[in-house]
């Protein structure tokens, strides 16, 4: 009787997670990781505080699913995601410089960098204070951003393109 009861249950399983995989599928749909902790990162700029989006208002992005508090703030963020978005996909500029390692920052150690123009401006994650108080106080990491973030595109265009992204012998 045990035997019979695996054989039915079996094939229903296989099917449940056959027809999910699929409908996931069709739906083209990424799994997306919230950023800064469902916080709306176009408050940051303006007003530039910390306010909680709402789940519902949201637009995913390399990755990310960013909540807005509104609509207004939803297309801020659509007419130019990068001026918002988490920079260096949201790990500790520190970490990278430093060690070459990816390691993720924390919404706690976050902070807006803005450059002289606002079209440099970026939010920046730190894993802990001492690395958030060791960018604040050299400019070699302010230096390196426009140079770390070119090297973080290119990776990022070649693990979403491995075969596009080999140059040519």
């Amino acid at each position: 009787m045990l035997v019979k009861t695996f054989l039915v249950i079996m094939p229903l399983f296989v099917s449940i997670a056959f027809a999910a995989e699929t409908a996931q599928e069709a739906n083209n749909v990424p799994e997306a990781k919230i950023a800064i902790e469902g916080y709306c990162v176009v408050s940051l700029v303006e007003p530039a505080t910390w306010i909680k989006g709402k789940a519902e208002i949201y637009a995913d992005f390399e990755g990310f699913r960013y909540l807005f508090r509104g609509e207004e703030e939803k297309l801020a963020f659509g007419k130019d995601p990068k001026e918002y978005a988490l920079a260096f996909g949201g790990n500790d500029l520190t970490e990278l410089i430093d060690n070459d390692k990816r390691v993720p920052g924390k919404r706690e150690y976050g902070l807006r960098y803005c450059a002289v123009t606002q079209q440099n401006s970026r939010t920046l994650l730190f894993a802990t204070e001492e690395n958030i108080k060791k960018f604040k106080s050299s400019m070699h990491y302010i230096e390196q951003i426009p140079i770390r973030e070119e090297i973080e595109e290119t990776i990022r265009v070649r693990e979403a393109n491995p075969l596009t992204a080999i140059p040519p012998n």
